[in-house]
């Protein structure tokens, strides 16, 4: 018997896709691969909708993730980018993707 249910589901046809799926999802990259650049210009010309790929710090390591910004607070320095809150101090590069 399995003490971890995220593992292992009874009826799960494709056994071990969850973790997998998250895994992906999450992304990380070697450190010392991101650039270190002046994300300030970048934050502020940036708005809810605006498609942005943030490389920021997490545990440790460097993640990335591309997608909408949901939430931007620069009172609290946080960017809320696909259900990920990120501290402005966490970002490590970040570039905008405006529509043409």
């Amino acid at each position: 018997m399995r003490k971890n249910t995220d593992e292992y589901a009874p009826f799960d046809a494709l056994r071990g896709l969850g973790t997998v799926l998250r895994e992906r999802e999450r992304r990380l990259l070697p450190r010392g691969s991101a650039e270190e650049k002046d994300i300030s210009g970048v934050l502020r010309s940036i708005a809810c909708g605006t498609t942005v790929t943030v490389v920021y710090s997490w545990r440790g390591e460097y993640a990335s993730v591309t997608g909408p910004v949901e939430a931007l607070s620069r009172r609290a320095r946080r960017l809320r980018v696909c259900s990920r809150d990120i501290a402005f101090e966490d970002i490590i590069g970040i570039s905008a993707q405006y529509p043409l």
